[in-house]
């Protein structure tokens, strides 16, 4: 599953906050929390996972249960972020390097209604910038034997349904090169479900130093991964400014080079990738369809809920990312006869 971290320099020391600024920086971190959790409430994932906004994630889990502190510490390995880094920002504190504030951070979990395992948890960032109110996506995990069971799509359908209730316009992935492919995946899946849903034309940003770092993820992604991955690159476009539609998000930038200051992650250490909120693809609209997903689903009403062995309509390629003026220069020269196989409706 799609991973959201990133090497950063751990340089200097945030000061320690005394006893009663903890505190009230703590009743503050709850009192934001509570909101998303109030909104997580109307949601109606399938029946065998529990989504939650965790308000207080540094209470331990009962023993013997899997908790999304032990859910997100699977980014301690290798340059991915500490175990400390974590830890201050399930606690809404400032960064370890201290050039980046947790306070408004949003953790979230899907939970096994039986075992009440974490099995993919996330968390998020929300700002409010000169074009409005939007989310960060930092971190986003889901358990390794989990994966390929669609748990991280369950998780990421509910993420958009309640940053959207919050009044967010957009979400901002910070993705490592291992995870672009998937979110890009994602995107384009979207696209094909609802062709008529809003999308940004500034769908990635990326710092040409990355470019490497994409090239050699792609090398080791497995055979599938890849058909995948040459199908999505085919219809988005990667750029190194952002365009209008997004740039009202960024703070003011000069100079040729441009970084996405403001954010845990500038665009040298993670691609940017936008997902405009005003489309559909959560819970609050429709249910999962059972086949795809794998999973027994379930709505607020029960005349909604999809047989467990209803059939799936395969849809055609979705429509491309690019503009139609776009389109038609890549396609001159190109043999009519050149059909491309659609990756995306053979599971």
């Amino acid at each position: 599953m799609g991973q959201c971290a990133a090497s950063i320099g751990l340089s200097s020391t945030p000061a320690p906050l005394t006893p009663e600024q903890m505190k009230a920086r703590r009743k503050e971190v709850i009192a934001f929390r509570e909101r998303y959790a109030g909104y997580a409430k109307s949601l109606s994932p399938p029946s065998n996972c529990v989504f939650a906004v965790e308000v207080e994630p540094w209470i331990a889990s009962p023993e013997g249960t899997r908790g999304v502190d032990d859910a997100l510490a699977s980014f301690q390995r290798g340059s991915h972020a500490s175990t400390r880094e974590i830890n201050m920002a399930l606690s809404g504190l400032r960064s370890v390097d201290n050039v980046y504030d947790y306070k408004k951070s949003i953790v979230v979990s899907l939970k096994d209604s039986k075992t009440k395992d974490c099995i993919s948890a996330a968390l998020m960032v929300e700002h409010d910038t000169g074009g409005g109110t939007i989310v960060e996506l930092i971190w986003f995990v889901t358990q390794r034997k989990q994966e390929d069971k669609k748990y991280g799509t369950v998780l990421f359908r509910c993420i958009r349904d309640v940053v959207r209730m919050a009044g967010a316009k957009a979400l901002l992935v910070t993705s490592t090169p291992q995870a672009t492919g998937f979110w890009l995946l994602y995107l384009v899946r979207l696209k094909e479900k609802n062709p008529s849903a809003p999308f940004f034309s500034t769908t990635i940003i990326r710092h040409p130093s990355l470019d490497k770092g994409m090239l050699k993820a792609e090398k080791e992604l497995g055979d599938k991964q890849k058909i995948h991955f040459e199908y999505v690159n085919k219809r988005i476009d990667v750029v190194r400014h952002p365009g209008a539609d997004v740039r009202r998000f960024y703070k003011p930038y000069t100079g040729k080079a441009f970084l996405g200051t403001g954010f845990r992650y500038k665009t040298d250490v993670c691609s940017h990738i936008w997902i405009n909120l005003s489309g559909g693809g959560g819970y609050t609209s429709r249910a999962v369809t059972a086949k795809r997903s794998g999973l027994a689903v379930e709505t607020s009403s029960s005349k909604n809920r999809t047989p467990k062995n209803a059939a799936v309509k395969k849809e055609g390629p979705p429509r491309s990312f690019r503009s139609s003026r776009e389109n038609d220069k890549r396609s001159k020269g190109r043999s009519s006869r050149e059909k491309m196989k659609n990756p995306l409706t053979e599971e």
